[in-house]
């Protein structure tokens, strides 16, 4: 055993993890299919080697944590074992249970040496112009009008969520570095995102994004982030009342009013699951029980006329609400453990968050993965954030990083 710790020092270890997870994170950038799902089993396998090698794990550190995570890992594998169309469904399943939750469960031991660690957020920021790019020329027919929306090849709503995760990039980038030309990149970096978020018409990034500022905001300053956003509530209120004039953001017209809200697809699938729920409960559907374009919505034109605009011959394929998504599909134990596990990861991210940190590296770091958490979290109030692959992966690898150990030089 000595001799295999002589071979393989916890630095030479740290360096191939880093060396594996450059390369995850440029095939994740890329979408690189079952290449970036062979690198993520080798990231986490050189990380389990890396513990029986130092004998150092945090297992008792986080134990709340890994008791959640794997209670979830258990309750999502029985409701795999009840749904119809597994082979289907299997991608899906894989990316919950292992490439995302089980993925994070090992990474959180995961250790780089300091000189190596201030290099990940620029990487993430570098392979992010892929996604960007794919943005940048669809402009064209953005620009032509006619309500198009950007898709970067993948469809609006789950490329608005990956621009989502680059703008809290692009702003941490900005506030953190203190060099110019870092600041002047970022300001860039920025304002290319920040109009390809505009282009995708997305109200749930709209909404979302700068609340989940404010309330990063509020975190740290109190007093401030209670003028701010009293500020932006002001100034909300005022541009709903002419928001469809407004270039650019005329879709929030959709959702400038309860009846609206109530009117809104998302809506109504929302009530058509709790209908489900209510005559299904205590039992489960089964992982992703609708992927296959099951779920119907029936008209209620006696009740609301303005229903009518709705689209019922449309088949949807989950519930809009990663809640009511779990309740249904994978049981109450599910969303139990669900909740437990995220919420023990938002109390470590906070804790990082709100401790003074040495460096601007570290501060990056942490800033961005309790910002892109606090987004999608609140983001799954109206979609179902965990089949969004990419983006759900990205967001646990940025987490590995902010819970990763610096090895000192």
């Amino acid at each position: 055993m000595k001799k295999i710790v002589g071979i393989f020092n916890i630095k030479k270890i740290s360096l191939f993890i880093t060396v594996l997870l450059t390369l995850y994170l440029f095939f994740i950038a890329k979408r690189g299919g079952d290449t970036k799902h062979i690198l993520s089993i080798l990231l986490m396998l050189t990380i389990a080697f890396q513990m029986v090698i130092t004998k150092e794990n945090k297992i008792k550190r986080y134990k709340y944590l890994y008791l959640a995570g794997i209670g979830y890992i258990i309750c999502v594998s029985l409701s795999y074992l009840k749904t119809e169309n597994q082979i289907n469904k299997l991608p899906d399943f894989l990316n919950v249970v292992l490439y995302t939750t089980g993925f994070f469960l090992l990474s959180l031991n995961a250790k780089f040496e300091e000189r190596v660690y201030k290099y990940f957020i620029p990487i993430v920021t570098i392979f992010s112009y892929d996604a960007i790019y794919r943005g940048i020329i669809e402009l064209p027919l953005y620009f032509k009008g006619s309500g198009y929306r950007l898709t970067g090849g993948v469809g609006p709503t789950v490329y608005a969520a990956e621009i989502g995760i680059y703008m809290f990039i692009g702003v941490f980038g900005l506030i953190h570095y203190k060099n110019i030309k870092y600041k002047i990149f970022y300001i860039l970096y920025f304002l290319m995102n920040f109009f390809l978020m505009l282009g995708t018409q997305s109200r749930a990034l709209l909404v979302f994004l700068p609340i989940t500022f404010i309330i990063l905001i509020i975190i740290k300053k109190r007093k401030e982030g209670l003028l701010i956003f009293c500020g932006m509530l002001v100034v909300g209120l005022v541009a709903f009342k002419n928001i469809e004039k407004i270039p650019f953001i005329q879709r929030l017209s959709s959702i400038s009013g309860i009846e609206k809200i109530k009117s809104d697809a998302r809506f109504i699938i929302i009530e058509k699951g709790i209908e489900i729920e209510r005559e299904i409960f205590p039992k489960n559907l089964g992982f992703y029980a609708y992927k296959e374009g099951k779920l119907t919505l029936s008209p209620k034109v006696e009740e609301n006329k303005k229903i009518l605009e709705i689209d019922f011959g449309k088949k949807y394929i989950h519930f809009h609400n990663v809640l009511l998504e779990l309740l249904v599909t994978q049981g109450i134990l599910s969303l139990i453990f669900y909740l437990l596990f995220n919420l023990l990861i938002f109390k470590e991210l906070l804790k990082k968050y709100l401790e003074p940190q040495k460096n601007e590296q570290t501060n990056i770091i942490v800033s961005v993965a309790l910002g892109t958490y606090i987004y999608f979290t609140l983001l799954g109030f109206v979609e179902v954030t965990f089949y969004f692959e990419k983006s759900s992966i990205l967001i646990y690898t940025i987490l590995m990083i902010a819970f990763s150990e610096k090895i000192k030089e």
